[in-house]
Parts: C-alpha cells; sequence; structure tokens
C-alpha cells in the first residue's frame, strides 16, 4: 500500500502544490512589503540581477551533475534538470525532509543510498563553499572591522579547506550519518575532487553574490570593492538561515541579519529592499528553470539505457566495485 501511495501521481501533484503555495506565500510577503518602501531600482540593475541569478542557478546545477554522477547517478540533461529544480523547490518548506523526498521521487529507479550519498556531499560541498566566500568576505571588510578579524579568517582560510581531506570529512560524516540513523558512507569522492565541487560552488555563490550586488548598487551608490563583503554577507545570512529549520528557506531569518551587518555601512532602506528583491529574483529564477526543464524533459523524454547507471545497493556494504574506479 505504502509503495503504491508512493507511486501514486497524484500525491506528488499535491506535494507540488503545497510546496508552490509555501513559494507563493514567500514571494507574496516580499512583494507587499517591498510595496510599503519608497525606493528607486535602476532596471539595468535589475536585469542583469536576473540574468545573474539564472546563471548561478545552472553553475550549481552542473555542479550536481557532476557529483551525482560521481556516485553512478546518471541521466540526460533536461531529465536531471527537471529532478534537481522540481526537488530543490522541497527547500522552501521548513525541515528539508521535503527536499529529500522529492529528489528520492525525481530519480525514482536510482538507489536511494546512492541519492542519499550524492545529496550528502553537495550539502557539505554548499556549506564549503559558502562559508569560503564568507571567509573572502570578512577578508575583504578593510575598514569595516578590526584588523586582527580580517587576518583570523584569512589563516583560517587553508585549515577550512584541509577540513575537506576524505580522511577528516569522511569520518565526520559517517558520525552524522550514524546519529541519523544511516549505514555509513563507503565510498568518498577523491581530495581532488571535492576540492573542484567545492569550488564551483564558490563560482555559483559569486554570481548570485553578484546579483545582490548589483541590486543594491541599482537602490545607492555603492563602490565595487564592496561586492566580496555584501556577498560575504548575503551567504552567511544564508547560512543562518539554513540553520534556521522552522523558516522556509530561512525566510525573515536571511533578511534579518543582511539588515543587522549592511546597514553598518549602506542605507538601511537599501538593504530591506535589496534583501526583498533578491529573494523573489532568486525565487522566480529557480521557478522559471524548473518550468523550462519540465517542457525539454517532455520535449526530450528519457532515454538512458540500463548500462548507463552505476548501480549503489540501499543495503549496507553493497557498494559495487566500479563506483570505487576514482580512489
Amino acid at each position: 500500500m505504502l509503495r503504491a501511495l508512493w507511486e501514486s501521481k497524484w500525491l506528488w501533484r499535491l506535494v507540488l502544490v503545497g510546496v508552490l503555495i509555501v513559494v507563493g506565500y514567500a514571494m507574496a510577503r516580499a512583494i507587499a512589503q517591498i510595496s510599503a518602501e519608497d525606493f528607486t531600482l535602476q532596471p539595468a540593475s535589475l536585469i542583469v540581477a536576473f540574468l545573474c541569478a539564472f546563471l548561478g542557478h545552472l553553475t550549481q546545477f552542473l555542479n550536481w551533475v557532476l557529483i551525482a554522477a560521481s556516485f553512478g547517478i546518471r541521466m540526460p540533461l533536461a531529465r536531471s534538470g527537471k529532478a534537481y529544480f522540481l526537488s530543490r523547490l522541497g527547500r522552501y518548506v521548513p525541515g528539508k525532509v521535503t527536499l529529500i523526498m522529492m529528489r528520492f521521487k525525481e530519480y525514482n529507479g536510482h538507489s536511494r543510498r546512492a541519492i542519499t550519498m550524492a545529496m550528502g556531499v553537495d550539502y557539505v560541498s554548499s556549506w564549503a563553499g559558502a562559508g569560503l566566500i564568507v571567509l573572502a568576505g570578512v577578508t575583504a571588510a578593510k575598514g569595516l572591522i578590526p584588523p586582527f578579524v580580517r587576518y583570523v579568517a584569512l589563516a583560517l582560510t587553508p585549515l577550512f579547506l584541509l577540513c575537506l581531506y576524505p580522511p577528516i570529512l569522511k569520518p565526520t560524516m559517517n558520525a552524522v550519518f550514524r546519529i541519523a540513523g544511516r549505514a555509513p558512507l563507503e565510498y568518498f569522492p577523491t581530495f581532488p575532487k571535492m576540492l573542484g565541487f567545492v569550488a564551483a560552488k564558490c563560482l555559483g555563490c559569486l554570481i548570485h553574490g553578484l546579483a545582490f550586488f548589483l541590486l543594491l548598487r541599482g537602490l545607492t551608490p555603492i563602490e565595487f570593492r564592496y561586492y566580496l563583503v555584501t556577498t560575504g554577507t548575503f551567504f552567511a545570512a544564508g547560512l543562518v538561515g539554513m540553520a534556521a529549520f522552522f523558516a522556509p528557506q530561512g525566510l525573515g531569518v536571511t533578511e534579518g541579519v543582511l539588515y543587522l551587518v549592511l546597514s553598518a555601512f549602506l542605507p538601511k532602506p537599501a538593504v530591506v529592499v535589496g534583501a526583498l528583491v533578491i529573494r523573489l529574483v532568486v525565487n522566480i529564477t529557480e521557478l522559471l528553470l524548473a518550468g523550462v526543464f519540465v517542457a525539454l524533459d517532455k520535449r526530450y523524454p528519457l532515454t538512458t539505457a540500463k548500462n548507463d547507471v552505476l548501480e549503489i545497493e540501499d543495503e549496507p556494504g553493497a557498494v559495487h566495485a566500479e563506483s570505487h574506479r576514482d580512489n
């Protein structure tokens, strides 16, 4: 019965409708707050910010494709895009459980254990990439914070990267898996691959950060030397929002952190509007990409042959030898 329910199209349509309601609520709330503000936003800044947001999303998606492939999860690009962007909408629901469920559903036919491991690596690389951007932002905040804080952030960067070394990171992740009641990882990407995944995350962060900076610049004069500072603050706020499991996509929490930090050297109205508009820009572009990939998947249906997929069994200890070929 549970399997029939899991395979039910109506169930997942209801889940998708529920997710879209949550997204719509967040967007409606942002629009209402923006409408209450008195501001002037340069149209060119808004357009370029939208383009940067699209490019940032696509960069993160391509990185997920590479991470998934390292665990034997391969699908045509259109189907992968549909699976990635539709399931990402689940992160707007508090608790992040919906994201995991939707990712399992969209990658139906692939080992859930392989998907879980790939999502674990993706999550770690996301936190690491965002963390490095935060450290870069702190280092670049010359004249805004005490010099010793900047030097500490600079010194922490190589130590931060060292934590990605598999003999250090893998036991840490396995401890988290055990606490969550999951079997430990038998396979983990090599150190060069992890650095590559994190570098791609950093690139995506820098592009999304540019979207936010351009929005702020379209609202108030701001020198380009503050780009890394605003970007680092944006992702520090995002990390705090991710940790706030009670808030859908950190709604309210992220904006609060941005206001607290950026209002120290930028006009408060510009910070408030910029924080609200960037949320709308990110949400709209993500929804549009989900729609585009759904349409592409219908136009170019799944054609992956069975032997194109490296399988990792769901049972502990059953990772096939092929999945270790990168070690």
